[in-house]
């Protein structure tokens, strides 16, 4: 009895009311385990990246509009200079002056000195080739000396000048010296003696060809009488006896007056020329006639024959 006392009196405290706490406490645990199980699932799932789609409600979504950029106001642009200023012209580039520098200089053919060095002169002043620049004068002429090459290779004291200076010769000096000799003066006459104005030639082209004749020859040691009575007399005959009556006194005066008849000759030869063609086109017209009738009285003439052979 003493024992059944003593459970009776431990069992108020484990009794039905214990029961229940010890039964609650149980059920807490369980839902705190289950709460912190689903945080760790919680917890991994978000330190993954997702891989889920995205739902339809938010790709059917319009993205955010920008709101339009403000358009700066435009200036009136300033209003341009009534009178321009005229901008410089632009300098002469190396390129043009080489187009510029494209004078040919002449050949020396071992005739005719005093026009080759005129000639060389000429190239000279076209190309930009200063008086004083005596080097480059000279190498050119030497390089275009044709047979005179050799002559100045062979030279023992060359010239350091173009022409004289301080009574030393320079190039043109000895080079005339050397060429411009008796030989050369009485072949000038010669050619210009035998010179006659050429069918064809104009007054002045003659004129010409006696000058560089003239030239070689000493031009101021002719005459001028002697230089109007061959210009005169190699004139062609249909203007010479013209100018013969106008007894021109100086070369410029008979080169005056030829030209003026041969001009007037050249304007009354040209219906002439027309009037010929027309005629020897009638002439051979006719001859062609006169061969087409021979040849066929030649053949009549052969079947005859043919036919009084037995």
């Amino acid at each position: 009895e003493n024992e059944e006392v003593e459970l009776e009196i431990q069992l108020p405290d484990q009794g039905p009311k214990g029961n229940k706490q010890v039964e609650d406490e149980e059920a807490d645990n369980q839902d705190n385990q289950g709460s912190d199980q689903e945080n760790q699932v919680d917890d991994a799932e978000a330190s993954q990246p997702s891989t889920r789609a995205p739902t339809p409600e938010l790709d059917n979504q319009n993205p955010p509009v920008a709101p339009p950029a403000a358009i700066p106001p435009v200036a009136n642009p300033p209003a341009p200079p009534a009178n321009p200023p005229i901008p410089p012209a632009p300098p002469v580039q190396a390129d043009d002056e080489e187009e510029m520098s494209q004078a040919t200089y002449p050949v020396f053919d071992g005739t005719n000195p005093h026009k080759w060095l005129g000639e060389m002169e000429i190239a000279f002043t076209a190309n930009n080739i200063q008086a004083n620049a005596n080097e480059q004068r000279i190498g050119l002429a030497v390089l275009n000396s044709g047979p005179a090459k050799m002559w100045y290779i062979m030279l023992a004291a060359k010239p350091t000048t173009w022409t004289v200076a301080n009574h030393v010769d320079g190039f043109k000096e000895l080079f005339l010296e050397k060429y411009a000799n008796d030989d050369n003066r009485v072949q000038a006459s010669q050619s210009a003696f035998m010179r006659t104005q050429r069918l064809g030639e104009t007054v002045g082209q003659y004129y010409n060809a006696l000058q560089e004749q003239w030239m070689e020859c000493g031009y101021g040691v002719i005459p001028e009488w002697m230089k109007v009575n061959k210009f005169v007399h190699g004139l062609i005959p249909a203007i010479r006896e013209p100018v013969m009556q106008q007894a021109p006194t100086t070369i410029a005066d008979a080169v005056k007056v030829a030209t003026q008849c041969y001009n007037a000759f050249q304007t009354n030869v040209q219906p002439s020329h027309t009037a010929t063609d027309t005629a020897l086109q009638a002439l051979m017209a006719t001859m062609q006639e006169l061969v087409a009738e021979t040849k066929n009285k030649n053949n009549s003439n052969q079947g005859n024959a043919g036919n009084e052979r037995p």
